[in-house]
């Protein structure tokens, strides 16, 4: 009689572990199916950007524009803000000087655009550094940060030094 029982209890048990072995295949292969979005960047034309993005200027110039993509990683879709750390006061996402922008993307072909405006005419000669906040509430990670340099350089020299001359009377 006990080990009728005992019998029962074993066959009930290995029943239970082949439902929860099912049930754990089934619910890995829908995550394999539909994977959550991530962030990926690029420069203009998608290549990674291992370094972050680096510009160089000259003192008292503005050094221009600079253009990096963002997009989905994955096919879906994938709502995204992009921000300047808000500590930056020389780096903006527009000519009115926003330092936040929001946009989605559908997937790896749908690479979204974004242009860097710098303000360094009043920063002095060295190395700045701050970092965009790229960040979506549906992605995995939720937050990717890209590493944004401005290199202020001395004066430019058109060519000839400035000619000095001692008048004395």
């Amino acid at each position: 009689m006990a080990k009728r029982l005992m019998m029962r209890k074993a066959w009930w048990y290995w029943a239970v572990a082949a439902l929860t072995l099912a049930a754990w295949w089934v619910a890995r292969s829908i995550a394999h199916a539909c994977p959550d979005p991530w962030i990926v960047y690029g420069d203009q034309n998608g290549a990674p950007l291992p370094n972050g993005l680096v510009q160089t200027a000259y003192a008292a110039e503005e050094p221009g524009t600079q253009g990096f993509t963002v997009w989905n990683g994955e096919n879906g879709s994938m709502q995204f803000t992009v921000s300047v750390d808000g500590a930056c006061n020389w780096l903006a996402l527009d000519t009115l000087g926003a330092t936040v922008k929001t946009d989605s993307s559908s997937g790896p072909q749908d690479k979204r655009p974004f242009t860097l405006y710098y303000r360094s005419s009043n920063l002095s000669v060295g190395e700045h550094n701050t970092v965009l906040h790229i960040t979506s509430l549906v992605a995995d990670p939720t937050e990717v940060l890209l590493d944004v340099t401005l290199t202020v350089v001395g004066f430019r020299n058109y060519g000839h030094e400035p000619e000095m001359r001692l008048l004395m009377r």
